[in-house]
């Protein structure tokens, strides 16, 4: 696997995947807009020779050494702005690598570019930001999801197989699901982040990806060093001993989803999961979102704070930090008391069971520009999609994986979620529905 990805079949290696990338990125993101910056063909080449030189010599670096990955704009490199998709943050270049960073570059993985992402990552579409508006490439005139939108888009066209984003609600999953590819969030903290962030409590790291497999490889080299290694483990296994849980809510699923969402459960069924009852309406929904609202806008006022006076921002960003700036110490220990309460509703499931499935969104990819479906009667993309946001709450490993194409020739996915630290057996079942529900070909853009 990790050959195929780094180009080994080919006796050029990964100068071959660079001279691919630089044919095709000009024209394929002048028509999605997935990299806010691209790195120069010159730094490009001289990586993939020098990678190239160690293939030859047998002193890779990694079994990833030479494969190219985009990162977001959340993820800082020497030398290099990292500007969280803002217009508030300085246009300067960072002084150190983040810890994923580091693991990239020590793995000898070659950077192609910084992907586009809203103004802080405040959404779960991709627009409304310093870069502009990312597309979706099985029809730019949809939103990829976001906010790792632009890392999805860079993915579902075939610029890259792999791609490291962030997640602090569903910003993995649910440009994911949008774009047709896989997206993983780890249990929190497997993949260490520079600390004092603003979303630290809810924010994860992790990997979009073409397949299972190749999601899994890149999780071993970003993940803490002490953290198991998933990709060995990325086989075939007996599914008769595990069981699952679908979780229903009152939220009205679009048709092709929830028959994707069928099909998942009927093959866990046959692959030999033993089914339990469907679980209860609301895994303290209620309380989940409290405790996500209250860190996600008390991070979004500690973003703005943090910005010198008058900065431009978007509004979106500047209604959430006015609220979380309102908070008061009676509502954080209320925050404290629903995180802990939801904590222990989850771990009770999972006690009980090893994988909850549900959808990622209750709707198909809709139209740029627009953070609900445009002619709903919705608000927040936690109407939308309920399932993702109480896991970064929780810490629970989840995933996104695709079930299909709709009749009009969109991406279906299904979500699915185990017990903290199970992040191995998540990966193995999630790799085992890929081959059976038959991933979708990714988009022709030719």
């Amino acid at each position: 696997m990790a050959k195929n990805l780094a180009g080994r079949g080919d006796e050029a290696g990964p100068v071959a995947s660079v001279s691919r990338f630089l044919e095709r990125i000009e024209d394929v993101n002048e028509s999605i807009n997935a990299f806010c910056s691209i790195v120069s063909a010159e730094v490009l080449q001289r990586d993939a020779s020098e990678s190239l030189a160690r293939w030859r010599s047998g002193t890779e670096l990694s079994p990833l050494d030479g494969v190219l990955v985009s990162v977001k704009d959340t993820i800082a490199q020497r030398g290099q702005a990292c500007r969280l998709g803002s217009e508030g943050r300085p246009d300067v270049p960072a002084t150190t690598n983040a810890p994923a960073m580091e693991k990239l570059l020590a793995a000898g993985m070659i950077i192609v570019g910084r992907t586009t992402m809203p103004d802080h990552g405040i959404k779960a579409t991709t627009h409304g930001g310093l870069h502009g508006t990312a597309r979706n490439p099985w029809d730019p005139a949809l939103t990829p999801g976001g906010s790792s939108g632009g890392g999805a888009a860079s993915v579902a066209a075939g610029l890259t197989r792999i791609a490291v984003g962030s997640d602090g609600g569903g910003s993995l999953r649910i440009p994911a699901a949008f774009c047709g590819i896989v997206g993983f969030k780890p249990t929190h903290g497997r993949v260490p982040v520079t600390p004092g962030g603003p979303f630290d409590d809810i924010g994860h790291q992790g990997p979009l990806a073409a397949s299972v497999r190749e999601a899994a490889a890149l999780l071993d080299v970003i993940s803490h060093p002490a953290a198991p290694r998933t990709a060995p483990m990325v086989q075939g296994i007996d599914l008769s001993g595990l069981s699952y849980t679908v979780w229903q809510t009152d939220t009205i699923v679009d048709p092709a989803i929830q028959e994707g969402i069928d099909r998942t459960v009927a093959t866990l069924a046959v692959l030999g999961g033993a089914d339990v009852p469907r679980a209860a309406n609301d895994l303290d929904r209620a309380r989940a979102l409290n405790a996500w609202e209250f860190t996600f806008r008390s991070g979004a006022a500690a973003a703005v704070q943090a910005m010198p006076p008058g900065a431009k921002m978007d509004p979106s960003l500047a209604d959430l930090a006015r609220i979380g700036a309102s908070f008061t110490d009676h509502d954080r220990q209320a925050a404290r008391d629903d995180r802990a309460s939801v904590r222990r509703s989850v771990d009770e499931l999972f006690h009980q069971v090893d994988i909850l499935v549900s959808p990622v969104t209750a709707t198909l990819p809709f139209a740029v520009g627009h953070d609900v479906p445009p002619g709903s009667d919705l608000t927040y993309f936690h109407e939308w999609s309920p399932w993702t946001h109480p896991f970064n709450v929780t810490g629970n490993p989840a995933i996104s994986i695709p079930t299909g194409l709709s009749d009009s020739g969109l991406p279906t996915a299904v979500h699915l979620v185990a017990g903290r630290g199970r992040d191995g057996l998540l990966l193995q079942v999630a790799a085992q529905l890929e081959a059976a529900l038959g991933a979708p070909p990714l988009p022709d853009l030719s």
